[in-house]
């Protein structure tokens, strides 16, 4: 246990807010005096960022954290590390953070954890399980999808999420406690065709400007080719696309 300086109760330092919640719960039912009082150790006040990485560290080593648990997480530590050092960390510098406390994540992993909690919210807080592997497959195509629109159509990165992505994102989470399915290739589609919506474009006219080669039914990375969807017609894309958690 610890106590923030200033403060009368005390918290929980390192982990273990189930087993206090079970012992509570334990004396609550059956007032058996071995429930009522419990020995602890305190420990004297460090930081906050101490306290979030120390349950952090407890709840990776259990194996209890979803991605989006673990992005969050992350994300919440990395503003309190910059809070308490008063300048901004950029990947490197936070990658070599985190292991210092124990925590061993890459710079690629940051960038997926950071881009998840910026800009997929939506999904993240609706989707159950939302998947690294979810993340790193929308991360490359929203860019291609934003940077394709930037060039044709003065705005900003926040204004296309506001008008584009974030109205798919929200259905998809509207949707989601109803039928429990996720589908990576529905977003992908549904994005597309908000996008050419918003340009005045079809769907065809935006791949091919996206891949010309991919378009054009050759070989490639782009994004997902070769269906009739028009623009405007991302709620026709769920319905032809729908299914748990296939993969573009």
């Amino acid at each position: 246990m610890t106590r923030r300086p200033g403060e009368s109760h005390f918290i929980i330092e390192a982990g273990g807010n189930t087993r206090l919640l079970v012992l509570q719960q334990l004396w609550s039912e059956t007032r058996d005096p071995r429930y009522r009082q419990l020995v602890v150790l305190f420990r004297p006040w460090r930081s906050e960022s101490h306290v979030l990485s120390a349950h952090l560290v407890e709840n990776e080593q259990r194996g209890e954290m979803s991605f989006w648990d673990k992005a969050t997480g992350i994300v919440a530590l990395k503003q309190r590390l910059e809070a308490e050092q008063g300048r901004t960390l950029a990947l490197r510098p936070l990658e070599d953070a985190l292991h210092a406390v124990g925590l061993a994540v890459n710079t690629a992993t940051l960038g997926h954890y950071l881009f998840a909690c910026e800009r997929l919210r939506t999904l993240g807080e609706a989707v159950v399980g939302l998947a690294g592997l979810d993340v790193k497959t929308l991360q490359p195509r929203l860019n291609a999808l934003k940077r394709y629109a930037l060039a044709r159509k003065p705005s900003s990165e926040d204004e296309l999420y506001a008008s584009v992505f974030e109205p798919v994102f929200r259905v998809i989470a509207d949707r989601y406690p109803h039928t429990g399915e996720f589908s990576v290739a529905a977003t992908c589609e549904a994005c597309e065709a908000a996008m050419a919506a918003h340009l005045g474009e079809t769907v065809d006219a935006l791949r091919e400007g996206l891949h010309p080669t991919v378009a054009r039914g050759g070989q490639g990375d782009g994004l997902v080719a070769g269906t009739e969807a028009t623009a405007g017609s991302f709620g026709d894309v769920f319905r032809r696309c729908r299914g748990p958690r296939r993969l573009c």
